[in-house]
């Protein structure tokens, strides 16, 4: 059927070789393509379908600063893609590499850093959001990041979206409970209260925050 796709004019595009893992086709682009743009297609992909061997293939081509915005997205897939699913291990492979590659776990849209996203993202089970947390924070990143837009940190973020499991495990790895430097609005006993979390905001008073 490839054959007679190919025959007929059709070209293999990055994200359906990725989504099959198709290592020696994604091989055979870089081979025949060598411009950046076709290794950034095929490591965002690669990152967002659980890919790790395709997203290895193309890293080398990307020679972008670590803290080079264009990283952010490359960074987020593994969390973005993962879900209630055997294969999770090539997902915090992908984030894995990409922080071996030496991609700052600090990157960030608007603020918002990949452990941010951790926190809100609704598909990860709260087993693999812990663990996408935790491989984040062994590379550095921070828990004091705040976004633009709802001047929050992580745990902040945590509070708000109801992660109780990553909030126990933010404040274990150093995260104040208290938040004196936040806007009154924006701490993580506040987003708690506001969005109906008594769990959350119970275990943060408990570890000493208050309004």
């Amino acid at each position: 059927m490839k054959q007679l796709l190919r025959a007929r004019g059709a070209k293999p595009q990055p994200w359906t070789i990725t989504l099959v893992h198709d290592a020696a086709e994604a091989r055979r682009m870089l081979e025949a393509d060598t411009g950046e743009e076709m290794a950034r297609e095929l490591a965002w992909s690669a990152a967002c379908n659980g890919c790790p061997s395709i997203l290895e293939m193309a890293l080398p081509r990307l020679t972008w600063q670590p803290d080079d915005p264009r990283w952010h997205w490359i960074l987020i897939q593994p969390i973005r893609s993962v879900g209630d699913q055997a294969g999770d291990a090539d997902f915090f492979a992908c984030m894995a590499l990409l922080l071996q590659r030496g991609v700052d776990p600090n990157i960030a849209r608007r603020g918002e850093t990949a452990l941010h996203y951790a926190a809100a993202r609704p598909n990860p089970t709260e087993t693999q959001r812990v663990r996408f947390a935790a491989i984040l924070l062994d590379k550095g990143a921070r828990l004091d990041a705040r976004d633009e837009l709802l001047r929050s940190t992580p745990l902040g973020w945590a509070c708000r979206w109801g992660r109780r499991e990553l909030v126990e495990m933010l404040i274990a790895r150093g995260a104040p409970a208290s938040e004196p430097d936040a806007e009154p609005w924006a701490t993580p006993l506040a987003w708690a209260d506001k969005m109906g979390h008594g769990e959350i905001a119970q275990l943060l008073r408990e570890r000493g925050a208050v309004r």
